[in-house]
């Protein structure tokens, strides 16, 4: 999907100077910043994909952000020991390093 931010269209003919060459780069520089990117939970399925990032003891190589979404969302999931990785877990790390969730 694209970015939260739009792109100048041109006109047939328009002479591609160097000013409008550079401003068009400068918008995608200037919005390289998450809050401008989109998600990656379009819907219930894709928010709850995860890979394993290390299957058989095998690195698997994210190839896109998505790919580290996916990662990160598995290692929660394995973290929280719910079903999702987004589900709260029924105890906190501090509350398991003193002891207070028995």
């Amino acid at each position: 999907m694209p970015g939260l931010y739009s792109i100048t269209t041109r006109s047939t003919g328009t002479v591609l100077t160097a000013a409008i060459y550079n401003a068009d780069g400068q918008v995608h520089v200037d919005n390289a910043v998450p809050a401008q990117h989109d998600d990656y939970s379009t819907n219930a399925a894709q928010m709850q994909s995860t890979v394993d990032p290390y299957p058989a003891s095998v690195e698997s190589l994210a190839t896109t952000t998505a790919g580290e979404f996916e990662r990160l969302r598995y290692l929660l999931t394995q973290l929280g020991g719910e079903a999702q990785w987004y589900v709260d877990p029924v105890a906190n790390v501090a509350e398991l390093a003193f002891g207070v969730f028995n």
